[in-house]
C-alpha cells in the first residue's frame, strides 16, 4: 500500500513539474532574429520584397505586418497582380536558389527608407528598416534589424555638488620611472603542506 502512495506523490510531482514548465514557457516570450540574411526584390507589377531569416520556425511565428504605420493584410502574393499592402510568408527565388522569406507587396513608389514591424507569436517584436540604393541601373535592397535600446533598470541618481574648479596649472611634466625586480618561484617547487 505505501508503494502505490509512493507512486502516486512521484507522479502527481512530476505532473507539477511539467506543468509549471508548460506555463513559464507559454509566458516567456523568445527573441525574435536580429539579421536579415537576404533582401531581393522579385515581382513584376508590383514591387515584392522578399526578407530571408535563418529561423524559420520564427518565421513560421509571423502573424502581422506594420510597413510606415500601416497594417498589411496576410495573404498569399501573386508577382503578376496589382494587390498591395499584403504579406505573406512564402518561397521565393534568390541567386542561389529557393528559400522561404517573408514577402510584402509593397507599391512601386513606395518612398525609402522603410520601417517594417513584424510580430510573431511567442516572439518579441522585430523592427526593421528597408533602404533602397540605385546601383548601376539596378535597384539594390538592404534591410537592417533595429535593436530596440532597454530603459535603464536602476533610475538615474540626483547630480551631486558641482565640483570645485581646479587651479588653472601646467601639468607635470617631469616624470621618473623605476621597475623593481618580483621576487618569482621556481617553476616546480614544492610547496610546504599545511595539515
Amino acid at each position: 500500500m505505501r508503494n502505490i502512495y509512493k507512486k502516486a506523490a512521484s507522479l502527481l510531482l512530476v505532473t507539477m513539474i511539467l506543468l509549471s514548465m508548460v506555463v513559464t514557457g507559454a509566458v516567456a516570450e523568445a527573441a525574435a532574429p536580429t539579421e536579415v540574411k537576404s533582401c531581393e526584390k522579385s515581382g513584376f507589377y508590383t514591387t515584392v520584397l522578399n526578407f530571408e531569416f535563418s529561423d524559420t520556425t520564427w518565421l513560421n511565428a509571423v502573424n502581422g505586418v506594420t510597413v510606415n504605420g500601416t497594417a498589411f493584410t496576410g495573404q498569399t502574393i501573386n508577382s503578376f497582380s496589382n494587390d498591395t499592402g499584403i504579406w505573406c510568408v512564402g518561397d521565393a527565388t534568390g541567386a542561389y536558389g529557393s528559400y522561404k522569406a517573408l514577402q510584402l507587396a509593397i507599391e512601386n513608389d513606395a518612398s525609402f527608407p522603410l520601417t517594417v514591424e513584424v510580430t510573431a507569436a511567442g516572439y518579441n517584436k522585430l523592427t526593421m528598416e528597408v533602404a533602397k540604393a540605385t546601383v548601376s541601373y539596378n535597384d539594390v535592397y538592404t534591410a537592417t534589424v533595429k535593436i530596440s535600446e532597454t530603459e535603464p533598470t536602476t533610475p538615474p541618481t540626483e547630480p551631486t555638488k558641482e565640483p570645485t574648479p581646479v587651479e588653472d596649472t601646467d601639468p607635470p611634466t617631469s616624470f621618473t620611472a623605476s621597475s623593481k625586480a618580483i621576487p618569482h618561484r621556481k617553476v616546480g617547487a614544492i610547496l610546504p603542506e599545511v595539515i
